[in-house]
């Protein structure tokens, strides 16, 4: 099984439409040929980089869970 990533959100004006397209259109797409294990990168309005699992699900967003998620979680800091 490969791995991609997906990265999305981002500090546009197209942050959200970013979030709803990357999930639906992509992630859960590629995840239901079950050929590609999917990891999900959220890049927050503020331009913080996030990577987990519950960054897939877009009721996730919708409910409000993400500005509790990006209080605790750790971000992801590249090299």
């Amino acid at each position: 099984m490969k791995t991609i990533a997906v990265i999305f959100g981002s500090r546009s004006a197209e942050h959200d439409i970013s979030i709803i397209t990357a999930i639906s259109a992509i992630i859960k797409p590629l995840e239901l040929t079950k050929k590609y294990k999917v990891e999900a990168i959220y890049i927050a309005k503020d331009g913080s980089w996030y990577w987990d699992e519950k960054l897939k699900n877009i009721e996730f967003y919708q409910s409000g869970e993400i500005d509790e998620f990006m209080g605790k979680a750790p971000k992801v800091h590249l090299l």
